[in-house]
């Protein structure tokens, strides 16, 4: 996002937007002039996050969502699209973190961060890429990092991200005629 990029009239949905990077983002696209749909799984983050925005003048309204329950995800983003109309630019940025390598990774670690990390961000873009390709226009940013390209730990981390950068070369391929964009970070996104 540029610093002077003026968002006024658009609509922007981040995930993981409870605490940390996920939060930053939502505050720079509601000082940019954006509306904000907070997407977060633990309720006290939510909570605390979409109060710190409205008490800065930004239009924001939190859902509390477990990404990788698929219900959930498609329910909340309808309920988005009804509460702000639309949704412009969807950020990709929730995700687990899990430091073990795989002789020390569970199932239940593994399955849980591809559930999260990867599989919670196709359903997010397949809940607002209807929408986007009516309008002909549309900016996904799915938050990448520098283990989907190298080996420096945390494995199921790494291989879900590396899963990223190949869905979001997917997306921008296949739908890219139908006026979406879709960029990892580290890459400089169009406007949106």
């Amino acid at each position: 996002m540029e610093s002077n990029q003026d968002l006024a009239g658009k609509v922007v949905v981040v995930t993981g937007a409870g605490r940390g990077i996920g939060k930053q983002i939502a505050i720079g696209a509601g000082q940019r002039g954006a509306s904000v749909a907070l997407v977060e799984v633990i309720s006290e983050n939510l909570e605390a996050a979409s109060k710190e925005l409205a008490a800065m003048g930004i239009k924001v309204k939190g859902y509390l969502t477990d990404l990788s329950i698929e219900s959930e995800v498609v329910d909340n983003f309808k309920q988005i699209e009804k509460d702000f109309g639309q949704i412009d630019c969807l950020v990709n940025n929730a995700m687990i973190h899990d430091s073990a390598d795989l002789l020390g990774t569970s199932l239940d670690v593994w399955n849980k961060s591809l559930a999260v990390t990867l599989t919670g961000s196709f359903l997010t873009i397949r809940a607002c890429l209807p929408g986007m390709i009516k309008r002909k226009k549309g900016c996904i940013v799915n938050i990448g990092t520098v283990n989907a390209k190298t080996m420096i730990g945390s494995d199921s981390y790494s291989v879900a991200k590396a899963g990223i950068h190949a869905l979001t070369r997917t997306v921008a391929v296949r739908y890219g005629p139908d006026g979406i964009r879709c960029t990892t970070s580290g890459s400089k996104p169009a406007n949106f």
